[in-house]
């Protein structure tokens, strides 16, 4: 299935860019498998280049005792640099897991969303709008099927499809 969780990432030798390039390749695919000329690898390089910098600055500035790979997967997963630190602050104050937003959810990271649908860098993001409090929850749809399901009645997606965005 697309777009399903990826399994956990390794910790390999390399560069931290190796490294980065290799949890990125995880969520994403290597984009250095297009040709060295080809416009769209040519174009996406600068926004990768700037990308990496601000990731490993994160990193290296206030993480650099976790592995960098374990980093990456905590800041794809769940579209923050705040590693080990979901907001269970907020336990009485929503619905859902608060570490879960929906895709759909504007306050969910560009990274994030494009993860979990699928979306390429030059693709356009679906509609998106504030979900307040409402996050996923965990929800059974039958046959084993257990899955992250959006709790907000307003969701662009549930509002177009007339039923409630669900992620394996």
């Amino acid at each position: 299935m697309a777009r399903c969780r990826p399994p956990c990432v390794e910790i390999i030798t390399g560069t931290d860019r190796e490294k980065w390039d290799y949890v990125r390749a995880v969520y994403y695919g290597d984009y250095e498998s297009r040709e060295i000329n080809d416009p769209a690898r040519m174009s996406d390089e600068a926004e990768i280049d700037a990308k990496f910098a601000e990731d490993y600055a994160v990193w290296s500035s206030i993480y650099p005792h976790v592995p960098l790979e374990k980093f990456m997967q905590w800041y794809y997963e769940y579209g923050t640099y705040q590693y080990g630190n979901l907001p269970d602050w907020k336990k009485d104050d929503h619905v859902g897991h608060c570490f879960a937003p929906c895709t759909y959810d504007s306050n969910a990271s560009e990274a994030r969303t494009r993860n979990l649908l699928g979306l390429a860098s030059n693709e356009v993001l679906p509609a998106r709008v504030p979900h307040g409090n409402y996050y996923m929850r965990t929800t059974n749809r039958g046959a084993n099927r257990w899955g992250f399901e959006c709790t907000y009645d307003n969701c662009p997606y549930y509002l177009a499809n007339g039923r409630r965005y669900f992620y394996i």
